[in-house]
């Protein structure tokens, strides 16, 4: 697996190099660089936690409304879709303030859909319903989900659905410095594409040493392939400056039940030949034949919200 691993991390790190050097059509007619000025920062739900962690936050009572309806016919342009059936709603913060004894702001909602279900995930909790007629099946908190990985304080849940492997996957961040500076991500696969089947779990230590600085994931992405399950994350040291961006891929050992799936952890930007770090790597959720590139396969495609060619211009 090691191999296969490596094979396909190629296949990631020469796509991003591609993608670094990529020109769009621009408006007046001529091939220029998409730039936008990005400032490397901890996400909203990440300064949410921090400010709970250290005490900074306050959140009063609140009830916010719950009425929903579905949009008329003059919501709608042509060629857009009205909506089919009606609107479901899903968990709300007085919902998520009973399940875990506080709502979080934002959300940061997730979500993904199988064959007969659909699973969410929020700041801080998860639900999953049926398709058809939206019944909701459970409803929890994120702590009580990952019970078996011994959890505490999570945020920025994520969830895809691997339609290689017919299987649910949910990840969640969990980080702090006191007593001591602690990052994990904790993972959890169904075991079958019915979420209510059960579920396997493994907590991941995304503790990083980089540039001689302890570093914890912020804003995880997940996506998956045929043969593999991608994270990625920003790197902030724990004083909140960012350092770096990482990917971690994962073999599928997890999914039977009785194996860990074994964790490699790659410098994308570095091994792609860029500069300097790039910033929020977002990874392709893959369906179908996994595509070649010179010959190897291809896990999957990243694209970087922020790379400074060290010129002072910012580019996609």
């Amino acid at each position: 697996m090691r191999r296969l691993v490596s094979l396909r991390f190629w296949g990631i790190a020469l796509v991003m190099l591609l993608l670094s050097s990529t020109f769009i059509w621009a408006g007046n007619g001529k091939y220029s660089r998409y730039r936008q000025k990005i400032t490397p920062r901890l996400s909203a739900g990440a300064l949410f936690h921090l400010g709970l962690q250290n005490n900074d936050l306050h959140i009063p009572e609140m009830t916010p409304g719950l009425n929903l309806t579905k949009p008329g016919a003059s919501f709608f342009t042509t060629g857009v879709p009205t909506i089919d059936g009606p609107v479901t709603e899903s968990i709300n913060y007085t919902q998520d303030s009973n399940l875990n004894g506080g709502a979080q702001v934002p959300p940061d909602n997730a979500g993904c859909v199988g064959p007969n279900h659909f699973v969410l995930a929020v700041n801080t909790a998860i639900e999953w319903y049926t398709k058809t007629d939206r019944i909701q099946q459970n409803s929890e908190s994120l702590n009580t989900f990952f019970a078996a990985t011994d959890p505490s304080d999570l945020f920025d849940p994520r969830v895809v659905y691997d339609a290689y492997a017919h299987r649910y996957i949910v990840i969640a961040d969990e980080q702090s410095s006191t007593p001591s500076n602690i990052n994990y991500i904790h993972l959890a696969v169904s075991k079958t594409d019915d979420p209510n089947d059960g579920w396997y779990f493994q907590r991941i230590n995304t503790k990083t040493t980089i540039n001689a600085k302890e570093t914890w994931l912020d804003f995880p992405a997940l996506s998956v392939s045929n043969e593999a399950i991608y994270i990625t994350g920003n790197m902030f040291d724990f004083n909140n400056y960012y350092v770096a961006s990482r990917l971690w891929i994962l073999d599928k050992g997890l999914y039977n039940g009785t194996d860990t799936s074994a964790v490699h952890i790659y410098d994308i930007s570095t091994e792609s030949g860029l500069e300097s770090q790039s910033f929020t790597n977002i990874p392709a959720i893959m369906s179908g034949p996994q595509p070649l590139l010179n010959g190897d396969t291809v896990g999957t495609f990243l694209i970087s919200a922020e790379w400074d060619n060290g010129s002072g211009d910012d580019d996609m």
